[in-house]
């Protein structure tokens, strides 16, 4: 990583709870998993506090991440890549994706939403 990279990221690692952090700090969420993730509720959290999110594309990632719409993929998982798709991201104004995020965690996943959908699987089974 080059010294002009290195001024401007900082890695925080592993968190125990993200949600306090995500209020303090507001960039980028980067997920660059190299084996395929299951559910990851990281990204609703990001989604819901409109917070840009890069992952590798793998596992259940790509349910919730549509390119360049609500957040971003990396291409391939290595250190030049990663950088290229944050300065990609970093020289984009990016309002629409952080909007398009946020839309669909409201629609999606908010609690209202999200306990009406349980609600009525749960009626199509007992009634």
């Amino acid at each position: 990583m080059s010294t002009r990279d290195q001024a401007v990221t900082t890695f925080h690692g592993y968190r125990d709870n993200p949600l306090d952090f995500f209020r303090g700090h507001k960039s980028i969420l980067l997920i660059p998993s190299n084996k395929p993730e299951t559910f990851s509720l990281i990204i609703l959290e990001a989604f819901k506090n409109k917070i840009l999110v890069l992952a590798s594309k793998s596992g259940a990632h790509t349910e919730l991440i549509k390119n360049k719409f609500n957040g971003f993929f990396i291409k391939k998982l290595n250190e030049k890549e990663i950088i290229k798709s944050l300065n990609y991201i970093m020289k984009k104004k990016n309002r629409n994706v952080l909007k398009n995020a946020y839309k669909f965690y409201n629609n999606n996943f908010k609690n209202t939403n999200f306990n009406n959908s349980i609600k009525k699987i749960i009626n199509v089974l007992f009634n």
